[in-house]
């Protein structure tokens, strides 16, 4: 039986508290019982159809269902659930709006910033007590056209989501660690595999978000899984590491470390370590260094600028140890740490700028300009650029793989792991191009997981060494490039380049990846997070910022395939890039 609701409301629980910090976001949840003393059970929104005239209708009640709102505004440790946008400082809404009329190309020429924002948390940000950042939901805009027309609807089907755009609130990220042009926010994502509206979303890194309750344990969680690293990973800084396969056989290869990662024994064993470890401390650190120069430039601050001679010598920065260093265009002039002296030797190569990110042996850094050869010139336009965006192929080109549960070959009572998926999703790409012994023999390119892509997955994760981490598998980035197996297996060609290194400080598996899409026209697989997830990157976009005819930094991102079955792709930031490769069949 259906029933046609008209918010007949037998019960009202409210909590409203003027004092609190956002009050005025009340999150409404429907609750259905057979008896007006209950028990009462929770209706999902999705379980209900839309009545044409903005009513709801319940296709799963009986002859006699009684309902009631229940109206929250608090997560369950206390904190807002949802933020008028009314609320929000103008500074963060500018970030915001900035960014979306920045990105029209995108889909957003008419879009606006929804009327409600959600709080998301790090545990390492404010103490996990207050938000670090505000996801903001885009929409669509008002319908173009006169109001008195005959017709007053849009001869279209506009989607009601567009997205969402996450701002950071503090320098410990960079402003905009992520968007998306299509579909819900990921805090709604979320709170819909928890199936509750009051869980607290806490962000750990662009590859991991948790739903947790009051006491922070887990309730639902969105992307990776972590697994443990030593503090040893952190010595494979230079953007030498890494692999060049040509025709399906190794002809340059770096040697493979002596460790490997761990599962972490419980959530509360990764969430104390991700606090309190070496490793994650320095990495947040690295990130926050990334951060501080995004801010400065956001804030029109020029970070130092050190000019080097054209095929000359220079010892620069001779007053201070460097533990490691990163030139993010090596073209533009050679670098070279030597022990126990401070500074580095440095010798231009061409005219240009390029960035610098040192790091001192304490674990604190910088970021220099080197201007090499020309000098400045105190024309032309400055501040930040237009986007140039590039595309290796649509998302209607892209597969909708997902890791697979419990597949024989794999993790038992576990999921097959993102490295292999990652894989799967590039030979789908390229068998759908024409090299169709790859996946799906003779019936076509699969669209989503079958037998043949079941196979390929099996295949990969014993090729990469896939390890069981938990529930989940996960892969070692200097061990990535095995995947070239499947392609020999098959009886295909496959030449191949991949980078890997220590996020944010390595600017070798970033430059892989955008010569790849950039230059090449191909996706490419990439790392993002913390050392935690693989997807398939086939967009990128980046934006320079100019002063006197130089330019500073670079602002960029990668839209890629997470893997999980998606309709939609996920723009991220590029700068934590921890793996990256080059790749084709044919």
């Amino acid at each position: 039986m259906n029933t046609r609701l008209n918010l007949i409301v037998l019960s009202l629980v409210c909590g409203f508290a003027a004092d609190r910090l956002y009050a005025d976001a009340p999150l409404i949840r429907l609750e259905r019982a057979s008896n007006v003393k209950g028990p009462w059970q929770a209706i999902l929104s999705d379980d209900l159809s839309a009545a044409a005239d903005g009513g709801w209708v319940d296709p799963n009640t009986n002859a006699q269902s009684f309902y009631r709102l229940q109206i929250a505004q608090y997560d369950q440790a206390g904190g807002p659930a949802a933020v008028s946008v009314s609320e929000v400082s103008k500074e963060v809404v500018q970030i915001a709006l900035q960014h979306l009329q920045s990105s029209p190309d995108e889909g957003w020429d008419s879009a606006v910033l929804g009327p409600v924002v959600y709080p998301v948390y790090s545990p390492t940000i404010n103490g996990g007590k207050e938000p670090a950042y505000l996801e903001f939901k885009v929409i669509p805009g008002p319908t173009p056209g006169k109001p008195t027309s005959l017709f007053r609807s849009a001869p279209l089907d506009r989607s009601g989501e567009l997205g969402y755009i996450l701002v950071s609130l503090t320098q410990e990220d960079v402003p905009i660690p992520e968007f998306s042009t299509e579909g819900p926010t990921r805090v709604e994502k979320l709170r819909r595999l928890a199936k509750s509206s009051t869980v607290r979303a806490m962000r750990y890194s662009d590859a991991i978000l948790v739903a947790e309750d009051a006491q922070g344990e887990p309730v639902a969680n969105m992307g990776a899984t972590p697994f443990q690293f030593p503090e040893a990973i952190l010595q494979y800084y230079t953007n030498d590491l890494g692999s060049e396969l040509e025709d399906g056989k190794f002809i340059k290869r770096s040697p493979i470390p002596n460790f490997t990662g761990l599962p972490y024994s419980s959530f509360q064993a990764f969430k104390q370590e991700y606090m309190q470890g070496k490793l994650y401390q320095s990495l947040r650190q690295y990130r926050s260094q990334a951060a501080r120069l995004a801010w400065s430039l956001f804030q029109g601050k020029a970070p130092d600028l050190i000019s080097v001679a054209l095929k000359t010598e220079t010892q620069i920065l001779a007053d201070r140890f460097i533990a490691s260093f990163d030139l993010d265009d090596p073209t533009i002039a050679s670098l070279q740490l030597v022990p126990k002296v401070k500074g580095l030797k440095t010798i231009g190569i061409t005219n240009g700028s390029a960035m610098l990110h040192v790091v001192y042996p304490d674990g604190s850094g910088d970021f220099f300009l080197i201007q090499v050869g020309t000098g400045l010139r105190s024309i032309g336009l400055s501040g930040w650029g237009s986007w140039h965006t590039y595309y290796a192929d649509s998302f209607d080109d892209q597969k909708r793989y997902s890791q697979e549960w419990d597949l024989s070959g794999c993790c038992s009572d576990g999921w097959s792991g993102c490295g292999p998926t990652a894989w799967a999703m590039f030979y789908g790409y390229w068998d759908d191009k024409g090299i169709s012994s790859l996946i799906g023999g003779t019936g076509g390119t699969p669209l989503y997981n079958n037998s043949y892509v079941k196979e390929c997955i099996q295949h990969v994760f014993d090729s990469v060494s896939t390890y069981c981490a938990g529930d989940q598998g996960a892969t070692n980035p200097w061990e990535m490039d095995e995947g070239h197996q499947w392609a020999t297996h098959q009886g295909d060609h496959i030449s191949l380049s991949t980078s890997w290194g220590v996020p944010y400080l390595c600017s070798g598996p970033r430059n892989k990846a955008i010569h790849a899409i950039k230059d090449h026209g191909r996706p490419a697989i990439v790392g993002t997070g913390f050392y935690e997830h693989y997807p398939f990157a086939y967009g990128y976009k980046y934006r320079e910022y100019t002063f006197w005819g130089v330019t500073w930094s670079t602002e960029r991102y990668w839209k890629v395939n997470n893997g999980h079955a998606n309709s939609s792709g996920t723009w991220v930031n590029a700068s934590s890039c921890w793996f990256g490769a080059d790749g084709y069949c044919y």
